[in-house]
């Protein structure tokens, strides 16, 4: 199907049956397209049994059960009061709240 064979109306869109399909109960073609050529998935197929927050591959999962689901937060900036479950975090944070400072991160659990 092609995007120019869908007529739009300010209602939504005419799919050929003569039938009006509100705009936001579905999806366009185009993006339902790979990007980049890579196969996308539209689903996450991996939950936490906790908190039940979805990821798409298991190593996400595994990483947000180890060290995030129901842990404080176990990193904080050294120049303010900024916390994250995450050293990347930490990094980008002092790169954009403290530029031209030494970037680094002070453990809670050390």
């Amino acid at each position: 199907m092609k995007s120019e064979d869908k007529e739009v109306t300010e209602m939504g869109a005419n799919n050929g049956t003569g039938m009006e399909i509100p705009v936001a109960a579905f999806t366009t073609y185009e993006q339902l397209q790979p990007q980049r050529g890579r196969k996308r998935s539209l689903y996450k197929n991996h939950v936490c049994p906790k908190c039940y927050r979805s990821y798409k591959r298991g190593s996400h999962l595994n990483r947000h059960m180890r060290f995030e689901c129901g842990q404080s937060a176990r990193f904080r900036c050294p120049y303010c009061d900024f916390l994250s479950k995450q050293s990347p975090n930490i990094y980008k944070h002092i790169r954009k709240s403290h530029p031209g400072f030494e970037i680094g991160y002070l453990d809670m659990r050390a």
